[in-house]
């Protein structure tokens, strides 16, 4: 921004208080006594003509400086002034200060075309740049699906334009949406646009994108203008939809996007169709697809009925296999029976054999040999025995003609024995009146002094015995 100017006077005397309607209304006279009639150069933006008043209001923009300005209706009538959009322009006028706004602006008086301007230069430079790539050629374009799965909306959650899309798609045909929420104006929108269209683009079911946002000024839809947003949208893998702005908002998007809409709810239009076109659509492809199978089912019949005609009768074909089929038959029937009659025979064989080696029959063959050996075992027995008792008798006569003899002296011996000892048995002098001692050892006592008063003693008399308790004891001297 290039500003002509004098030098101001000295500053004011630091101890003096401003009243503040004082002080507001001196720096105005000092503005426009000082900035009277001066020049400056810069882009046109955020333009808004007064609908009652008329008169204009606008800024003058360079990077990093920005001035209010205002132009009476009046004076922008009588000079005709060339103000537009991002134009580059020249204005004269004088610095002031709104005092009820507390705003420093230029009050412009005259206003003359510098150049181009670099804002509007660039976008035709870019605009140039995408149309050289082909961006923007109709055949680039992509159809849009007429009846999508789900819907993707890359716009700002807190904008009317997602709430006019929703409310679109409610009322026609329902569809699930995928909002990709991103700034639409001011620093960084155009980082925050293209993230968005990357998420969109990889959810997956989205057949179709919405960009949209509600109206503004010329530099409020700046990020829609921007070099990496376009290409964001020509790299989106699915078709997108552009809704930027007033309808005569035409933004560098909607020149490379697949369709645009002058507003978000036509562009939810063009994304959603109605129910009635969806039950017209339908009721139409049902009513093809009859009439195309009908059409196929009569030409297979006249196919079949051709080839039936070209085919020779069944009989000539089929006969000679059919009887070569029940000779082949037969022979495996004949073929089958007698391998099973061997088979048969070698089980009866086999059975047999088995049945001559199971136990059951060895165990009554071995009960047969066990009776036989029985019986001849008893027989033998009674003719041993037999011969054994008349033996036995034989030695019996015998001993008992020759006992007497042979046992008689034998006798006599033994009964002058037993006389003698019978003399000598301490049981016949406990019969003359004599008793045997005893300890409770079993010792026999033969002297006094064995025992103690108290001892237990056992005397055994001719007939019976006697337990006694010692009372007292007498030891005789001998």
């Amino acid at each position: 921004m290039t500003i002509s100017r004098t030098r101001p006077s000295g500053p004011p005397d630091p101890a003096r208080v401003f009243r503040l309607a004082e002080l507001l209304h001196e720096v105005r006279g000092l503005l426009e006594g000082t900035y009277r009639s001066i020049r400056v150069e810069g882009e046109v933006a955020g333009l808004k003509i007064h609908h009652t008043s008329g008169h204009r209001y606008f800024e003058l923009r360079e990077p990093g400086a920005v001035l209010p300005c205002v132009m009476w209706r009046g004076t922008a009538e009588a000079t005709k002034a060339p103000l537009a959009e991002g134009k580059r322009v020249r204005c004269r006028g004088t610095l002031t200060l709104w005092e009820g706004g507390g705003r420093f602006q230029m009050i412009v008086q005259f206003v003359e075309q510098a150049g181009a301007g670099d804002i509007a230069a660039r976008l035709e430079e870019l605009k140039r740049k995408l149309q050289a790539e082909g961006l923007t050629a109709p055949e680039r374009k992509r159809p849009l699906p007429e009846f999508p799965r789900r819907v993707g909306v890359v716009t700002s959650t807190t904008g009317a334009a997602l709430h006019d899309v929703l409310k679109v798609l409610a009322r026609r045909v329902p569809l699930p949406v995928v909002v990709s929420p991103c700034a639409v104006q001011g620093e960084g929108a155009a980082a925050s646009i293209v993230a968005a269209l990357e998420r969109v683009g990889r959810a997956g079911g989205v057949d179709v994108v919405i960009v949209t946002r509600g109206g503004g000024s010329a530099q409020d839809l700046m990020a829609f203008n921007e070099e990496v947003v376009a290409r964001a949208v020509v790299a989106c893998p699915v078709p997108v939809i552009t809704a930027v702005g007033h309808e005569v908002d035409v933004t560098v998007v909607d020149l490379v996007s697949d369709l645009r809409a002058a507003t978000p709810s036509e562009a939810a239009e063009r994304v959603a169709p109605t129910r009635a076109a969806v039950a017209e659509r339908f009721g139409w492809a049902v009513e093809r697809s009859r009439r195309a199978l009908r059409a196929r089912l009569v030409g297979e019949a006249r196919a079949l009925e051709r080839l039936s005609a070209r085919l020779p009768r069944s009989e000539g074909l089929v006969g000679p296999p059919r009887q070569a089929l029940d000779q082949a038959l037969e022979r495996a029937r004949q073929g089958v029976l007698g391998r099973l009659d061997r088979r048969r025979r070698l089980l009866d064989e086999s059975h047999r054999r088995l049945s001559a080696a199971h136990p059951r029959w060895r165990l009554a063959r071995v009960r047969g040999r066990l009776t036989t050996l029985q019986a001849r075992l008893s027989a033998w027995r009674e003719r041993a025995l037999g011969a054994a008792f008349a033996h036995l008798d034989l030695v019996e006569q015998a001993l008992r003609s020759r006992g007497a003899s042979w046992s008689a002296p034998h006798r006599e011996r033994l009964g002058a024995a037993s006389a003698r000892l019978h003399a000598l048995s301490p049981l016949g002098v406990l019969g003359r009146g004599y008793a045997l001692a005893r300890t409770s050892d079993g010792l026999v006592l033969s002297d006094a002094a064995s025992v103690h008063p108290g001892d237990r003693v056992d005397v055994t008399l001719a007939r019976g015995e006697l337990e006694c308790e010692v009372r007292n004891v007498r030891i005789k001297d001998r």
